[in-house]
């Protein structure tokens, strides 16, 4: 009998995020999973729920080597349509009692988009237009 009964529908998706920013005092860098069809003209629909997320603070450095991020998804992500991700960088600090789970693409100066089809992504995040 197995102690995960229930579970066997999480994974992992392992992503990269690169940026070469060199300008911004400090990032808060979010980094959100969705399923293709949640995503309409490159963002994620108004009401639409992430699959998975998680936001931390990166220096500029950080940024340029490449940031290693997990997300733990449901089943829905490991499908074989796979999942969109969606990452960008604010000003400011991560906000542990805001969660990535409701942080929306507002504003946001340094912006990027890759399709998952397996359990590794990588994003490269350009200047968003203003």
């Amino acid at each position: 009998m197995a102690t995960t009964s229930g579970l066997d529908d999480f994974g992992r998706l392992r992503v990269v995020v690169r940026a070469s920013v060199g300008e911004l005092s400090s990032h808060r860098l979010v980094v959100q999973s969705y399923a293709p069809d949640a995503i309409v003209g490159g963002l994620p629909g108004r009401y639409e729920r992430p699959l998975a997320a998680a936001q931390r603070a990166v220096s500029d450095e950080d940024l340029a080597r490449g940031v290693d991020v997990t997300l733990v998804h449901s089943g829905a992500a490991g499908s074989e349509a796979g999942c969109v991700v969606v990452a960008w960088i604010e000003e400011g600090a991560p906000d542990l009692d805001f969660d990535g789970l409701c942080a929306r693409p507002v504003g946001a100066v340094f912006f990027g988009t890759c399709h998952a089809s397996s359990e590794r992504a990588q994003v490269v995040l350009a200047r968003s237009a203003a």
